[in-house]
Formats: structure tokens, sequence, C-alpha cells
């Protein structure tokens, strides 16, 4: 989509992506992620067809920014090789990590990565609650009434400390954006929903998108009330290795607190965020105040304690 920004003084021309949130620096933005849809061997091609759009038909563009993906993604490779060929100017920049876990081997293996205390406190805890009321892990990957669905996960997190101190799955800066992703997915077989229940009471859930051979943990919370529970890591514990069983093979954790989510023992993943700046004198011209002069990280600070 292309939008028409005033920095500076002067008019710029940008090509932007939809994003699912008002702040579009979020590490929340799936595109990080969704790299591994397009075929390992097409990279190249794809990238070379839509490069080669953008110098053909669309010539009135000052720059482009891509939601931040993986430093070693396909994608990045192709940019880079075919830059000079296409003239533009690209500026690459690290900004943030993320986890992810690899199954390689079968499921006992992995759980001997696993701290054993970690593995043992799991187990403690989910014997007290099932002595307070019937306990169980309920996995819906198909979803019949996704009204009712979403209202219950919007009770779990009204409920939660993203309530008050987090981002709740119903926070306006999301535009929706799970409420439309369970609608549209209901019927596939891309999303899987782990609920935790006690009694007929839900008290957790983790929303998971999967794909090929990769599934991604995309929101997930529990009710505060439950917290001395664990229930939050029991319902992972058990979505984890559901995911497993049903063969996937990369299991990724998202963004987040990196040391919480290092008890699952994932591997750690860098993610850069890119520019493509168009070979024209107001583009490079910008390249030079945004990245030369940091511009751009400053504006990237206020947008952040803005929409924070």
């Amino acid at each position: 989509m292309l939008v028409q920004i005033k920095k500076f003084g002067f008019k710029i021309n940008k090509l932007e992506f939809l994003s699912m949130m008002k702040y579009a620096y979020s590490a929340l933005n799936l595109a990080g992620h969704l790299d591994f849809i397009i075929r390992r061997d097409n990279h190249k091609i794809a990238l070379e067809c839509i490069l080669k759009h953008l110098k053909e038909k669309v010539k009135n563009w000052d720059y482009i920014r891509l939601h931040p993906i993986l430093s070693d993604s396909q994608t990045l490779k192709s940019l880079r090789d075919n830059k000079k060929y296409y003239k533009f100017d690209i500026y690459i920049r690290r900004v943030f990590f993320s986890t992810k876990i690899v199954f390689d081997s079968t499921w006992e293996n992995y759980l001997t990565k696993l701290d054993r205390d970690f593995v043992k406190k799991i187990n403690r805890r989910e014997n007290k609650l099932k002595k307070i009321g019937k306990f169980e892990i309920l996995n819906i990957t198909r979803i019949d009434n996704i009204e009712k669905i979403y209202s219950i996960i919007v009770q779990i997190d009204k409920a939660s400390w993203k309530d008050k101190r987090g981002i709740s799955i119903y926070d306006k800066k999301y535009k929706n954006f799970f409420q439309a992703l369970l609608r549209n997915l209901s019927n596939t077989d891309n999303i899987f929903i782990g609920l935790a229940q006690i009694d007929d009471k839900t008290i957790a859930y983790d929303i998971i998108f999967k794909f090929a051979h990769v599934a991604i943990d995309l929101k997930t919370s529990y009710d505060s009330n439950y917290r001395n529970y664990g229930v939050g890591n029991i319902v992972s514990f058990y979505n984890i290795k559901k995911i497993y069983e049903l063969g996937y093979k990369e299991f990724h954790l998202l963004w987040g607190n990196i040391k919480a989510k290092s008890v699952w023992k994932p591997e750690i993943e860098q993610y850069d965020e890119v520019f493509i700046f168009n070979n024209r004198l107001k583009s490079k011209f910008l390249n030079f105040l945004y990245h030369k002069l940091l511009l751009y990280r400053i504006f990237r600070f206020i947008n952040y304690k803005l929409f924070n």
C-alpha cells in the first residue's frame, strides 16, 4: 500500500505492508515468522518479481520498511544478492532476539534437556489443581463457535495481569486482529488452541498458528487467581507436547522475556529490521537523515513511548 507521509518539511511516498497494530514497529507483528511460507527454493524468484515490479511499475516510492525478519532468512539473503542489480540502497539493523524449540529427536529426549526440578514443579502444581477440582487440558483444532471461544479468551485476559500491566488480546492496538484471525482460520488446519479448565471454568489459553512444519505461539495468558499454580507453564507444557505429537519440527515461542522462556531450552534467533530506499535523490537524502544522523531511532523511541 502506497501512503504519503510528511517528514522534514517534504512529502515522502512510503510503501507500507498491512500491520495488525497501529504501532507498526511492535515486535508482535507476525511477518518476522512468516518467511517460511515461501518455499525455500522460490525465495529468489519471488523477491526478484517484487523488486522488478517496484523498479518498473511503481516508480514514485521513496522507501519500504519490512517488518523484522530472521537475520539468516532466505528473503534477506536474496535481498542482499539483488540490491546491486536493482540499484536500491538497503539498510539493515539488528532489533531483537526470539526463541524456538527444535524437535530433532524423541519427546523423551527433549524432556532430558529440561531442568528436572522444572518438570517436577509442573507435575506438583498440576496435582495441586486436581485437588481443588476437575482439571483438564482441552485441545481445539477446529472452531465451531468462534464468538464463544473468543469471548472465553477475553474473559481470561480480563482476569490476567495483562489487563492492567500488559497488552490484552482485546487491546485497541491489535485492531481486532486476533478475532479476525480466529474467524478466518476457524475451519482450517492452521490454528490450534489449548485451554486449561478447572471444573467448568477456563483459566488459561494458548493460541498457536501452524503451517508446514512450523508452529508459532501467538498469544497466551492465564487467570491471575491461579498464578501460584503455574497454570501458564502447565498449559504451555501440554501444548508443546501436542505440537510434537502432531509431527511439527519447530515450535516458536515468539518474542518477550528471553530469560523466562529459557526454561524450555530453546534456540535463540536474531531478527533484523530492513529498509529499502529507492534510487532517487529524495530517497537517498532520507536514508542519510534516518540512519546516518540516527533520526529514525529517535522517532522509533518516541513511537514506543506513545503507544506503550
